[in-house]
């Protein structure tokens, strides 16, 4: 996979998932990378997302919450699906 399909591919497949849990909540390509580097940080690769820690889910659901400021707790369960719907949209 090159980086350059991860680039396009990984925040518009977190935007996507974002939509499914929260519909009511607009998400596009570029809120996607916002959450994407607050996650896993600035220079994050494909290396780096494909290995995801349950730290990750974490802080994905923690992004979420404040970056769409949230009134529901996100879940880390959730933090985890969204980054899940991404690596399979990247690799599927």
């Amino acid at each position: 996979m090159s980086e350059d399909y991860f680039n396009e591919s990984v925040p518009n497949g977190i935007a996507n998932a974002v939509y499914e849990l929260f519909p009511e909540t607009e998400c596009n390509g570029q809120d996607g990378y916002e959450l994407l580097t607050d996650t896993f940080g600035s220079n994050v690769d494909g290396q780096a997302f494909r290995t995801f820690t349950s730290e990750h889910c974490e802080k994905m659901a923690q992004s979420i919450q404040n970056y769409f400021e949230l009134e529901q707790t996100v879940s880390a369960q959730q933090g985890r699906y969204v980054i899940e719907w991404a690596l399979n949209q990247w690799d599927g």
